[in-house]
């Protein structure tokens, strides 16, 4: 396993984001939404269901905090040191009484941000109430501020790489999108068909594979239609139905979405 971009990449999207920091008057991030961890470090695994925040500043990181059993996939996804992976250790996960921010808070701390503006993020999926309140309570003395989106603005602009691994994905979609026309027909079921679906977006291309996408194929058929965003069922598809998909396929974390419409005769 390797980062799928080079280290000069991850360098300058980092500086980018020290100046970001910067010019919002801010002396360090923590940074919680996994995407926005992943396009700064490269960092990739099923983790963030416990608590994980990157940290970076002007003069500080980028430095990653997680859980200790998780601490061992920065070396095959990241270009991050030893010295820049603080991890956790196990016994504060999922406790009631103590939270892995406690931690995290001793950590800022100490490496002197006690008494700094710290940024968060304040509208993203895995960086929870608790954990802010952690963290506050642990550094009574900084100015947290709210800085959500500030990393997002950063990666609007995508270089050459990134293109690249976005056409990519482009490519994985076409194939998958095909296998869901190929497949359909009246009397087969949904799931069958989007068992095919998963299998085309996970194997790719005989040149590169697929990742695990950003959403789950949607299948729009009867009654369904009549609603934005269902699952699919083990329900056949019906003679004389007009069904919608929303599929798509991801490669190295860049997303590539479709929509297409058929009518079964």
């Amino acid at each position: 396993m390797a980062p799928p971009f080079s280290a000069a990449e991850y360098e300058d999207r980092q500086a980018r984001m020290r100046h970001a920091v910067a010019y919002r008057g801010l002396d360090a991030i923590v940074i919680g939404d996994p995407s926005n961890i992943n396009w700064l470090t490269g960092y990739d695994a099923w983790s963030f269901y416990t608590p994980q925040v990157l940290v970076l500043g002007p003069e500080i990181g980028p430095v990653w905090i997680c859980r200790l059993m998780d601490a061992g996939a920065a070396k095959f996804t990241t270009y991050l040191t030893a010295d820049q992976v603080v991890p956790f250790p196990e016994e504060l996960v999922q406790r009631p009484d103590t939270h892995p921010a406690v931690f995290v808070a001793d950590w800022l701390g100490k490496a002197g941000l006690a008494n700094k503006r710290i940024g968060y993020e304040s509208d993203v999926y895995y960086f929870s109430p608790a954990m802010l309140d952690n963290l506050r309570n642990g550094l009574p003395n900084a100015q947290w501020s709210d800085a959500n989106l500030l990393v997002n603005w950063q990666r609007l602009i995508k270089s050459p790489a990134e293109l690249e691994i976005m056409q990519q994905a482009a490519i994985i979609t076409g194939h998958v999108m095909q296998t869901a026309y190929d497949g359909i027909a009246p009397g087969i079921r949904q799931c069958d068909l989007m068992a095919d679906v998963a299998a085309a977006q996970i194997r790719g291309t005989p040149e590169f594979g697929g990742d695990m996408p950003a959403i789950h194929p949607l299948v729009l058929a009867g009654e369904a239609a009549s609603t934005a965003h269902p699952l699919r069922t083990d329900a056949p598809f019906e003679p004389n139905q007009t069904v919608a998909f929303e599929l798509g396929a991801c490669r190295k974390r860049y997303n590539c979405g479709l929509a297409r419409t058929v009518h079964l005769g």
